[in-house]
């Protein structure tokens, strides 16, 4: 079982975006997933980073899960004690993954690129988080402090 967020935003100028939350780790779950998508009539660019639990990694999505740093063992319970984010540069005419922290710890990720998922529609910036179980009903699990930024060094 899954649930999560999304929330669409007017399309920005094009720059390096980060995308940032805190988080929980409950007993049954299995991944958090983060993403940040921008569509224009010619291409929809998703780029997404799974903290995979089951694996014990970090990864992130260019067409195949693809894994680049370890993400645990990390504390659990209830009250969201971790901080992740991730970078992109979209500036770039074939965009890559810049960076990814997790609590202190920064994993760079030059030449890493975004998945090209194809044409896309109306200009739209779309940022989503999902929290994913190993069980049929969702556990427990928490979120906060949202954050989109632009203008990423």
């Amino acid at each position: 079982m899954f649930g999560g967020l999304v929330n669409h935003l007017p399309y920005p100028v094009l720059s390096r975006w980060g995308f940032e939350f805190s988080f929980s780790v409950g007993a049954a779950t299995r991944f958090w997933e983060v993403g940040i998508n921008w569509e224009t009539p010619a291409t929809i660019w998703h780029s997404e980073i799974r903290l995979n639990f089951l694996l014990g990694s970090l990864q992130y999505w260019n067409g195949a899960w693809q894994t680049f740093a370890p993400c645990g063992p990390l504390i659990g319970g209830l009250n969201p004690r971790h901080t992740f984010k991730f970078v992109v540069d979209a500036t770039l005419a074939q965009p890559e993954y810049v960076r990814a922290i997790l609590n202190d710890l920064t994993h760079p990720m030059a030449g890493m690129l975004v998945n090209n998922a194809g044409a896309g529609g109306f200009p739209v910036l779309t940022v989503y988080v999902r929290h994913v179980t190993n069980v049929a009903s969702n556990d427990e699990a928490y979120l906060d402090n949202l954050i989109v930024t632009q203008n990423e060094p």
